[in-house]
């Protein structure tokens, strides 16, 4: 099933549920610590584009929207760590952010913006990574740990919320509930949570939206992710992804 199966499919659902601002207002509100989200203007939030800095393309940009951050023009980042193990770099990656993006602010000659990385996970295991860049450096005393970059992120560990947590932070919002739910199960492959959600009451276009990221991301065989399908009532993709997976059956074959 490879070949049926994007680069990166856990980044792109993550990128179509918050392509709607309305949902990345609600998931800042309701899924961020409140000394953050209390800070922001929920109101004047705008999705940036991340293929802006040009220059910096080996830095891997996830999701970055600007917004005021108490009363200060920020930008809030967004990493989706979606490996089957927590990512050391991770802090790495949101320093190397920080420097392009205030590297292209000051070689154009605007004012450096504060920034806010979010890290959202929902891998196989437990996340062991610190939080404050400066844990990484043990037995550092006091007066060298002032010269040492110094940053926090912020975590939000899908794998920590209950189901019902997640959909009363979500309130209304059944689409991102149930998207959250699936990206917290996805990974380990829970497929009895996931059909829980195959009934969900959302708008065709957003069933598809989710049944066609768990065809890309479960390792299940076809009858399972048929049902899945069929409880979803989402008939169009059970015929196309039917007739994708013989095809892809008889590559392996042939």
């Amino acid at each position: 099933m490879d070949g049926l199966r994007p680069k990166d499919p856990h980044d792109k659902f993550f990128k179509t549920i918050m392509a709607d601002e309305n949902n990345v207002r609600l998931f800042v509100k309701e899924f961020l610590p409140h000394d953050i989200s209390k800070e922001i203007a929920l109101e004047k939030m705008k999705l940036l584009p991340t293929e802006k800095l040009r220059r910096y393309r080996k830095y891997h940009m996830d999701l970055a929207v600007e917004c005021e951050i108490g009363q200060k023009k920020g930008q809030l980042y967004f990493i989706f760590e979606h490996k089957s193990y927590p990512n050391r770099k991770v802090l790495l990656q949101i320093l190397g952010y920080m420097y392009a993006l205030w590297d292209e602010q000051e070689r154009t000659s605007k004012p450096l913006t504060p920034i806010i990385p979010v890290v959202i996970y929902h891998g196989m295991h437990p996340w062991n990574i610190p939080t404050a860049f400066l844990s990484q450096f043990e037995g550092l005393k006091e007066p060298i740990k002032r010269y040492m970059p110094e940053f926090e992120y912020a975590l939000v560990d899908l794998t920590t919320l209950s189901d019902e947590e997640i959909r009363r932070r979500a309130k209304d919002n059944a689409f991102l509930a149930e998207s959250l739910r699936v990206m917290k199960y996805a990974p380990v492959q829970n497929i009895e949570r996931i059909k829980a959600t195959a009934g969900i009451i959302i708008s065709p276009e957003q069933k598809m939206i989710i049944i066609e990221y768990l065809f890309q991301v479960l390792d299940v065989e076809e009858e399972a992710m048929y049902e899945i399908a069929q409880k979803s009532e989402v008939k169009k993709l059970c015929h196309l992804w039917r007739r994708s997976w013989k095809k892809e059956a008889k590559k392996g074959v042939s």
